[in-house]
């Protein structure tokens, strides 16, 4: 978030927001500046001029507040739609780059917020107190320029004051973000098995957790608080030694005889005036830097990268597997060489912590190998990287979306070959189609969660398919069934699986077993 950017959310609107605050200033200091023809009148003892004109200041503050509210209303909305389009961009990154959970809740509660009431209403009430700094300094020159002067050497302090520290107040800005991102995946790992921890009766450990890691996200926040407040400190010292200047000169002015009395009280108003704006005007300013090294991290979430190097993986022709290991945990994983060609139906199996899930993962491309390489050929026998969303994988993990069982085969994809009551048929799920779910439906079986995901994979017609244990919570009749239309199929499976039987098995072009590897 920049000016530049908040005021192309919408420059119509900014623009009547901008002059909506230079009215509320302009109002402010002429109210102000009454002050002088007021004590100057009652010396005079002409009490009817000065009525006058104190009616003059009380319609001005109807009128200044009036605009003053205006102004912050439309502001609120013109951050808030530039806020949505923040969201919508940051959506679109993750939507191509995804992260965990914990992470993309931070950045799109915590991390908006802190945007939200750190910098956009600080920059409201900057840009007020900016102009109002402006109209009190020309009102300061009116009366004599060693006023301006003395305002300026206090204002120049004050700011270096801000810039001086402005590394501490981003580093505290930043361990208040990690501090959140860690408090908000301390309660996903720990809520997720809220059951469980129940069943055993295991309170203690839970909330021990969670008032650690509470506690860090509350000493980052009074840290964060406490430099911001050490900052404004000094420079409210600064700007103390100025209030008291001011009305210094000016009496100094006045027994020269080149100012009136009125002007000697006005110049003490405006002072004070002066000196508070431009504490807060320091004060933002470190806000607005504490909030620098944020905004770059979320302008760089905005940034959607598409790689175009990626191509179909409809263009493959065959994978070539070649020495690749790697190591998870403490568990050393290898493979064999294998050459897979387009159309096999292969069939990978071997004991628990043997690697299967993770070969699956390797080919996708969401792990890389430390070892050897994967490599996938077209016809030309040209090495290509494929894009790993034109490959169809069914983790063992199932995600259902809350929807019709339709719009979870589907997934709102327009022309799709097939009705996806007919998928639901070819899975086997004997279901209403418009039935709605939830992502953690108690009604529907764990088979039938893994039919539903399945019949999602196949609706979309996938020339690679990656299926990890997809039928282990389908019955043997079921099993059969589906192997049957799999084996069938044109694409390329490669199925893990551990319970098969001889005859499953053979439905498969060939079959690999993976071995358990040593501890490294």
């Amino acid at each position: 978030m920049t000016l530049r950017k908040l005021i192309n959310s919408n420059r119509g609107r900014f623009a009547i927001i901008f002059a909506l605050l230079v009215m509320t200033q302009v109002i402010d200091v002429a109210s102000t500046y009454l002050f002088s023809p007021m004590v100057n009148q009652v010396s005079a003892g002409r009490f009817n001029i000065f009525c006058s004109l104190l009616l003059i200041q009380f319609a001005l503050a109807l009128v200044l507040n009036l605009a003053f509210n205006g102004a912050n209303y439309l502001f609120s909305k013109q951050t808030q739609q530039y806020l949505h389009g923040v969201r919508d961009r940051m959506a679109d990154h993750y939507y191509q780059q995804p992260a965990g959970l914990s992470e993309m809740t931070n950045h799109f509660s915590q991390d908006l917020d802190t945007l939200t009431y750190d910098y956009a209403t600080v920059l409201f009430y900057l840009i007020c107190d900016v102009i109002n700094a402006l109209m009190v300094a020309a009102s300061l020159l009116s009366f004599h320029w060693l006023l301006l002067l003395a305002s300026i050497l206090t204002t120049v302090t004050s700011f270096a004051i801000a810039r001086l520290l402005e590394k501490y107040s981003n580093q505290a800005t930043d361990q208040l973000s990690a501090a959140s991102q860690h408090f908000l995946a301390t309660i996903a790992q720990w809520t997720a098995g809220l059951a469980e921890l129940r069943r055993y009766f295991a309170k203690g450990p839970y909330q021990k957790a969670l008032l650690k890691s509470g506690q860090e996200l509350a000493d980052r926040q009074v840290s964060r608080r406490k430099i911001n407040s050490q900052i404004q400190c000094l420079q409210s010292l600064s700007n103390a030694l100025g209030t008291v200047s001011i009305p210094l000169i000016a009496g100094f002015l006045f027994f020269k005889g080149q100012m009136s009395l009125g002007g000697v009280i006005t110049s003490g108003y405006f002072a004070s005036s002066i000196f508070s704006v431009l504490e807060n005007i320091a004060g933002s300013y470190s806000y607005l830097n504490s909030t620098k090294s944020l905004r770059q991290q979320l302008s760089r979430l905005q940034e959607s990268k598409k790689n175009d190097n990626l191509q179909p993986v409809n263009r493959m022709a065959q994978i070539e597997i070649k020495q690749v290991s790697l190591t998870h945990g403490k568990q050393l994983l290898s493979y064999p060489d294998l050459t897979i060609h387009a159309g096999e139906k292969i069939l990978i199996t071997g004991d628990s912590g043997s690697g299967k899930s993770t070969l699956l993962k390797l080919l996708l491309g969401n792990l890389q190998s430390e070892k050897g390489q994967i490599i996938f050929k077209d016809a030309a026998g040209q090495a290509f990287q494929p894009d790993p969303y034109s490959i169809g994988y069914q983790a063992q993990d199932l995600v259902l979306f809350p929807a019709t069982l339709a719009e979870n085969v589907t997934m709102h994809t327009p022309g799709l070959s097939a009705d996806p009551k007919d998928y639901l048929k070819t899975v086997g799920l004997q279901l209403d189609p418009q039935r709605q779910i939830t992502p953690d439906d108690l009604t529907l079986s764990g088979g039938q969660k893994q039919k539903l995901a399945l019949a999602r994979t196949l609706s979309h017609g996938f020339p690679l398919l990656l299926l990890d244990e997809s039928l282990s919570a389908v019955d043997r009749a079921g099993q059969d069934q589906i192997l049957r239309t799999l084996c069938q199929l044109p694409a390329t499976v490669i199925f893990v699986a551990h319970n098969l039987s001889p005859e499953q098995k053979a439905r498969f072009d060939r079959e690999i077993s993976l071995a358990k590897k040593e501890h490294v």
